[in-house]
């Protein structure tokens, strides 16, 4: 037999513009430049009949997470959420969309926007006249208005969207990072996550100064204000994602990070509002196919999407992946490798390429050492059995394994406190077979979602930044392991870690 094809798609995710337009022109946006703003399909909105293809995609191929918006605003599609009810009253798919919240929503919009697993919600500052600087005409007030009655709709509802606030850091706003800190805390939103601003346009006359423009003064400020933002957090119902090179930012004369490319190409159907398939979010107007002339299937396994892929592999780009946020730490080299194992090849038969170390956590069990797995991770042990799991950051799981004398059991339960990341993986096995999974959000309404087996699985904040997690099995099984994993927000279990987000586990407990 020969090698496996590496180039071959694995598509996990789809990815949708609904349009191209917007309502806002923030001053960093490309919708802020009139030269790009002139090209064909700048100002579009995709048709029912290509969201109904794509919704047929998804059913067909099992895909669970579909993000609804791309570089436009998918709420100025006349009765957006009406075209978009196939998507967000279907159980087995978990919608994102990326919003501005700029205008008042109506009655039916507030029901459309509860039933999506993931609202990133762009706000920059918690000042009103920088968010009118930055975000054009956006107002302050009506996106937090919208905020809390989307909230409200929710639980009214029972559903629980994962809220996050997604702020731009430019020379502007450095010093506004620890309020707006505070403003999400307040809120109850799920996450605060800040990104670096990036010259994306070269015809933006409003482009705001990015961060390497920064003197020292400036950029010590904007270590004090991060600083300031995490300790504003700490414990509280909102984490904090910052991007890498934002803290890359603080220190101008360091050497970048060295980042190759993410899997992207590989696993993600990106269609924007004419039918166009890029290849990843960051790929400009490389396209390599269009869902009005040819088939998905045709177009991620074609000629044009195959070159893309070879070309990473080959450590010689011809997306943009230097310099991308989303690409991941460490060579080309490192990267190919790991492709290699995700598509079969030297490797692949484990279950995934990480260091894996032993170590034993004083008071698991009520007993004075109990060993269990480490993968990507460190273990800090504590007081009274708990104990902090951080990730690595290196790419692949980052999990305890506790393994425990196969036992019959029906009800296993912990305390979880959160540091970054607010999902986990749940798993019970018995040997190499999976016994029962829960995926779980950690967040101001947290919920778990059983994927696999006769499970009742519950969790709830004791108020403190912790939450109790209980699971019961449904009649006696033997179990042998107890698996718990970070999850990325959208639900990934094999990524390279931040070396900032975990976990603190504590009262760990199997009963039958």
């Amino acid at each position: 037999m020969g090698d496996p094809d590496y180039l071959r798609p694995r598509v996990e995710a789809v990815s949708i513009e609904i349009s191209s337009r917007c309502n806002l022109k923030c001053s960093y946006c490309h919708k802020s430049d009139d030269v790009l703003e002139a090209l064909p399909a700048s100002n579009m909105d995709m048709t029912d009949a290509m969201i109904g293809q794509l919704y047929r995609y998804c059913k067909d191929n099992g895909i669970r997470h579909v993000t609804l918006s791309g570089g436009g605003e998918t709420t100025v599609v006349a009765d957006w959420h009406r075209r978009l009810a196939a998507f967000l009253d279907d159980p087995q798919i978990e919608a994102r969309i990326n919003t501005n919240f700029a205008r008042l929503l109506d009655d039916d919009e507030l029901t459309a926007f509860a039933k999506f697993s993931n609202l990133q919600i762009s706000l920059d500052s918690s000042d009103v006249q920088m968010v009118r600087k930055l975000r054009s005409k956006a107002d302050l007030r009506t996106i937090t208005f919208n905020i809390l009655r989307v909230r409200q709709r929710a639980r009214e509802l029972g559903r629980s969207p994962f809220i996050v606030i997604s702020g731009v850091v430019c020379r502007d706003n450095i010093g506004h990072i620890e309020k707006l800190a505070g403003f999400c805390r307040e809120l109850g939103v799920d996450q605060l996550m800040l990104t670096a601003v990036a010259t994306r346009t070269e015809h933006n006359p409003t482009m705001p100064d990015t961060l390497d423009t920064l003197t020292p003064g400036e950029r010590d400020l904007l270590a004090d204000q991060i600083a300031a933002a995490e300790r504003i957090l700490q414990d509280g119902p909102t984490s904090l994602k910052v991007q890498d090179s934002l803290l890359n930012s603080i220190n101008g004369a360091a050497e970048p990070v060295e980042a190759s490319a993410c899997r992207m190409p590989w696993t993600t159907l990106k269609v924007m509002a004419d039918g166009r398939v890029l290849p990843c979010c960051d790929s400009g107007r490389l396209a390599v196919g269009n869902v009005t002339t040819s088939s998905i299937a045709d177009i991620l396994d074609g000629e044009r999407h195959r070159a893309v892929r070879a070309s990473i592999l080959a450590g010689r780009p011809t997306v943009r992946c230097r310099g991308c946020s989303w690409a991941e730490r460490g060579s080309f080299e490192e990267f190919a490798r790991d492709i290699r194992v995700l598509q079969g090849g030297p490797g692949s038969q484990a279950r995934h390429d990480a260091e894996v170390e032993r170590t034993i956590w004083p008071g698991l069990f009520s007993q004075d050492g109990h060993a269990v797995v480490l993968e990507n991770a460190e273990l800090q042990p504590g007081e009274g059995g708990a104990a902090r799991l951080i990730e690595r950051m290196r790419h692949g799981l980052h999990r305890v394994l506790v393994e425990i004398e196969p036992r019959t059991a029906t009800d296993i339960s912990l305390v979880a406190r959160p540091a970054g990341r607010r999902r986990l993986r749940f798993d019970l096995a018995h040997g190499g077979e999976m016994i029962a999974r829960a995926n779980i959000i950690l967040s101001a309404r947290p919920t778990a979602d059983v994927v696999l087996g006769d499970l009742d699985c519950r969790v709830s904040s004791r108020g403190d930044g912790a939450f109790e997690i209980s699971a019961s099995l449904r009649g006696v099984q033997t179990i042998s392991h107890i698996n718990i994993e970070l999850a990325r927000e959208d639900a990934a279990v094999i990524y390279a870690g931040d070396g900032r987000s975990g976990l603190i586990i504590s009262n760990l407990r199997v009963a039958q």
